[in-house]
């Protein structure tokens, strides 16, 4: 998967999970326009192109925007200015897509799984016995490209293969939905699991934060 479409497909994918602002096209990527409140504006680049990345670091001036562009915070460092801050290293990774066997699907017993259809976009949740979450997870469509997104195992749940049978069940609901491919935004906690599941690494990411520069 070229890492330039990758990045389109996790973008678009990610505002239908969301149902944030449509993706608009400007220099090297995309800007978001997301209103949360931890969210203002989000840039996303589809290239690590220092001076580019540098020229749009020093032309934000509005708390809560964030850039994210392939990388690392090493390698980045320099282009920002006082006032950014670097988040946790995050991991773009991707996988192609085919008919996933119903036994893999399975989950331990005692859990069930239900799927919420929405548009361009599924909620899957798994519960344990007595109805309470136990697993969520979500997937953006857009363009035969599924996003898995905000995917969750609750902490007393984990180590019990819920992981597993959520990805399997997102994975079955793109290829239902048209799918070929995913994209993901992993942390380096959950790398691990992708990777078992044959997700590929694309790329490094940074995510950066401007907080606004401190008072001279």
């Amino acid at each position: 998967m070229e890492l330039d479409s990758a990045i389109s497909g996790w973008v678009h994918g990610w505002a239908h999970s969301r149902r944030s602002g449509w993706p608009e096209p400007m220099a090297g990527g995309f800007s978001i326009a997301v209103h949360n409140a931890k969210e203002a504006t989000r840039y996303v680049l589809q290239d690590g192109n220092p001076d580019r990345i540098r020229a749009l670091a020093a032309a934000v001036s509005q708390e809560l925007n964030w850039i994210k562009a392939p990388g690392t915070e090493a390698g980045l460092r320099d282009c920002f200015p006082e006032g950014w801050q670097f988040g946790p290293p995050l991991f773009l990774m991707g996988t192609g897509l085919s008919a996933v066997p119903s036994e893999l699907q399975l989950l331990p017993p005692g859990y069930r799984l239900f799927v919420e259809p929405e548009a361009n976009a599924r909620q899957v949740w798994i519960t344990d016995h007595d109805g309470a979450p136990a697993a969520r997870g979500r997937i953006g469509i857009a363009g035969g490209v599924a996003v898995a997104d905000q995917i969750v195992t609750e902490t007393a749940h984990r180590r019990r293969g819920l992981g597993r049978a959520m990805m399997n069940s997102l994975a079955a609901e793109a290829v239902a939905g048209g799918c070929s491919s995913a994209v993901l935004m992993a942390s380096e906690a959950g790398r691990g699991l992708y990777s078992a599941l044959g997700w590929e690494l694309l790329s490094p990411f940074v995510e950066v934060c401007y907080r606004s520069a401190p008072s001279s």
